[in-house]
C-alpha cells in the first residue's frame, strides 16, 4: 500500500511537471511560428518588389513574377515591341 501510494505521489508530481512544459513550451513554440510567418511574408514581398530596386538590370514592365519554383521570367524587350506595335497602330 505505501508504495503504491509513493507511485502515485510520483506520478501525480510528474503530470503536473508535464503540463507546466506543455504550456512554456506552447508560448514559445507559437511565438517561433509567428516569426517563421514574418519572415516568410517579408521574402514574399521582397520577392515582388525586386524589379523596383535600381540594382535590377532590365526593364520592370518586362518582368512577370511566376512565384514558384522560379521568381520571376524577364521577357527583354517586350515594352519596346509593344510600344512599336502601338506606333504603327496609330
Amino acid at each position: 500500500m505505501y508504495v503504491q501510494a509513493q507511485i502515485s505521489a510520483i506520478e501525480a508530481r510528474y503530470r503536473a511537471e508535464l503540463e507546466t512544459w506543455k504550456l512554456e513550451a506552447t508560448s514559445g513554440i507559437r511565438k517561433d511560428s509567428v516569426n517563421r510567418s514574418r519572415s516568410t511574408l517579408k521574402g514574399r514581398i521582397a520577392e515582388q518588389m525586386a524589379p523596383l530596386l535600381p540594382e535590377f538590370a532590365f526593364n520592370p514592365a518586362d518582368a512577370r513574377f511566376i512565384g514558384s519554383p522560379v521568381d520571376y521570367i524577364i521577357f527583354d524587350g517586350l515594352t519596346d515591341v509593344a510600344d512599336d506595335k502601338k506606333k504603327e497602330i496609330r
